[in-house]
């Protein structure tokens, strides 16, 4: 997507996914995080379990993200960098 594209596409939506394909022989999805990490909510997903031997495997690495959940206790948290704790929402639990 060129530049141009995405900022047509930011002026009527509030999310424009960005991404890029990265081979990474020489690097690792975790060394690579902590180079690119910045703000509190920057986050490192990754498919493959640690110490399992794979053909491929996704890593997902986010930046900077406006907002973040945190589920503790059945409490759902809705946090901002800006403001904090902005919203909270007890989730319903399956009876057992």
């Amino acid at each position: 997507m060129s530049f141009d594209d995405f900022k047509r596409r930011a002026s009527t939506a509030t999310l424009v996914p960005v991404w890029k394909d990265i081979l990474l022989d020489t690097d690792t999805a975790v060394s690579t995080f902590s180079k690119l990490r910045r703000g509190p909510f920057a986050f490192l997903l990754e498919s493959a379990p640690a110490g399992g031997e794979a053909w491929s495997r996704y890593s997902y690495l986010g930046t900077e993200p406006r907002s973040a959940w945190r589920l503790a206790n059945g409490i759902i948290e809705d946090l901002d960098c800006r403001s904090g704790l902005a919203q909270r929402a007890e989730i319903c639990r399956s009876a057992r």
